[in-house]
Formats: structure tokens, C-alpha cells, sequence
């Protein structure tokens, strides 16, 4: 278990695995799609992202998480880049999920 962590470094880290949610390809089958069972076991970099930020939001708490959420984020939820506005969106979704 995470005992103590510096304020610094979880901000850091959280930057780091919200930005692997930007990875995120466009496939312009999706919409086609009827289910997604075919790459189950693909992991790209959005889902380590999104795996690992659940795990932080566990293993740290949101005592921890929440007051050291980059304030600044917020800021690019009206980005006209679909892959960042969904990255903020679900990095917020995976903490409280977490916490």
C-alpha cells in the first residue's frame, strides 16, 4: 500500500496517464460496430492509461487524488480535438469511479 506520496509527484503522474487517454485511434468502422469482443485482449496505450488511472484512484484515495487533480484540465473540455475532450472526460469518470 501507498503510504506517502508527494503532492508533486501524483499531479505528475496523473498528467502522465491522462495524457495516454489522448491516444486513442478514430476507427471509422465504430459506428458500424456491433460489438468490440474481436480485440478484447488488445491493450493500446489509452486502455494502460485508463487501467492504471483506476488503480491510482484506488490505491491512493480521493483524499489524495481529488486535491491534486491539475485544476488546469479543465480547461481543454471544450477542446475541438475529440481525443483530448474525451481524455479529460474520462480521466474524471475512471477517478470517481475509483474513489
Amino acid at each position: 500500500m501507498i503510504q506517502m506520496v508527494l503532492n508533486e509527484e501524483v499531479t505528475k503522474l496523473l498528467l502522465v496517464l491522462i495524457d495516454m487517454l489522448v491516444h486513442i485511434g478514430d476507427d471509422p468502422c465504430w459506428g458500424d460496430a456491433v460489438n468490440d469482443d474481436g480485440n478484447e485482449e488488445e491493450l493500446s496505450m489509452c486502455s494502460y492509461g485508463k487501467e492504471n488511472l483506476g488503480r491510482l484512484a484506488i490505491a491512493l484515495g480521493g483524499s489524495v487524488i481529488v486535491p491534486n487533480f491539475p485544476s488546469t484540465i479543465f480547461n481543454f473540455l471544450d477542446h475541438e480535438d475529440w481525443q483530448i475532450c474525451y481524455s479529460i472526460v474520462t480521466a474524471i469518470g475512471v477517478i470517481s469511479e475509483g474513489c
